[in-house]
């Protein structure tokens, strides 16, 4: 049985750290004989390889029926993957980069509709998922190479169908829907980071103590403050005399 989740991989930006960083998650799917498990490793890059950057991978396998369990389809996760609808949760307060270093587990959500498959995927070891970056490396080194192809055809072909326009076309739309999908999260960023502003203010207010109430003065005590008190008996002498 043919899966489509097989040999998927797609870089995405997380916009909620600062500075953003790039991850590269990669979909396999294996059968032994009792069912097919899905695996997913997101691979993040601590520096570059040239200042001998390390590599982080967190991983999750789970049966390829949770899918369905999850309220969505196998076809919708394999668009949203290939569409670059993806986004990673980081759910501690700290959002800069020094975070991914100590972060056992972090939270996949992938953007299908109507609710969005939400995975969290555990710290795991590079070694294990070797065969799984290095087969998504020849997969994104073949994907220049067969739009050249394509683009080669097509201007060779010129026909009437407008194919040539119609790449073009969807060059652009494509343009668009990541230039909007990077506006989104860096709008979402800025309203958690207004949120969380917002929750400590209504925190600290709430810490405040009271301001204590002064004891009621017993009944039949005036009110009046000294000063009052004797501007009040001037003012019964002087009515008195005039009298």
């Amino acid at each position: 049985m043919t899966c489509f989740l097989h040999s998927l991989s797609q870089q995405l930006i997380s916009t909620q750290l600062v500075p953003s960083e790039k991850f590269l998650l990669c979909s396999s799917v294996s059968d032994d004989g009792q069912g097919q498990d899905w695996t997913l490793c997101l691979f993040w890059q601590d520096g570059t390889a040239s200042d001998g950057g390390s590599i982080r991978v967190w991983r999750e396998v789970l049966s390829l029926d949770q899918i369905e369990k999850d309220g969505s389809s196998e076809q919708d996760v394999v668009e949203a993957i290939e569409s670059g609808m993806l986004q990673v949760v980081i759910r501690q307060r700290q959002v800069d980069t020094a975070i991914l270093r100590t972060l056992d587990e972090l939270q996949l959500k992938i953007l299908v509709k109507p609710i969005p498959l939400l995975r969290w995927l555990g710290e795991g070891q590079v070694e294990d998922c070797i065969g799984m970056l290095m087969e998504a490396t020849y997969r994104l080194l073949e994907r220049p190479l067969a739009v050249a192809d394509m683009e080669k055809r097509l201007g060779e072909e010129k026909d009437e169908d407008g194919d040539l326009e119609q790449l073009e076309s969807l060059k652009a739309q494509i343009k668009e829907r990541d230039a909007m999908l990077e506006s989104v999260n860096r709008q979402l960023a800025t309203l958690t980071s207004q949120a969380s502003q917002s929750s400590q203010y209504l925190l600290s207010n709430s810490q405040r103590s009271p301001r204590p109430k002064l004891p009621k003065p017993p009944r039949g005590v005036s009110l009046l403050q000294p000063n009052q008190k004797r501007r009040r008996v001037v003012q019964e002498e002087f009515a008195s005399n005039s009298d």
